[in-house]
């Protein structure tokens, strides 16, 4: 699974506020950009936030590397992606 798709099925997933790890333009815009494709801004860019409150960038890359090793959703990131619908406004 590349990041692509990892920034989609994030994107589906997530909505979020602001965060702590600032990711790099890169990893921020092509995540925005695969979310926004089918969720609001205001989930897309909660769910980021939520994301670099709890994952460094290193860290959230290296999930990318696991599912595309395993082909599989890590569970640490399963977890996160209920606390992160419960949180985030979805319109």
């Amino acid at each position: 699974m590349n990041k692509t798709m990892l920034w989609g099925l994030l994107g589906v997933l997530l909505a979020a506020c602001s965060g702590g790890n600032e990711y790099g333009n890169d990893t921020k815009n092509g995540f925005l950009r695969s979310c926004s494709a089918r969720n609001s801004p205001v989930f897309c860019q909660c769910g980021l936030a939520q994301l670099q409150k709890e994952y460094s960038e290193q860290e959230f890359l290296a999930l990318d590397v696991e599912m595309s090793t395993t082909q599989r959703l890590p569970e640490r990131l399963q977890q996160s992606f209920t606390r992160i619908r419960q949180q985030c406004p979805q319109t």
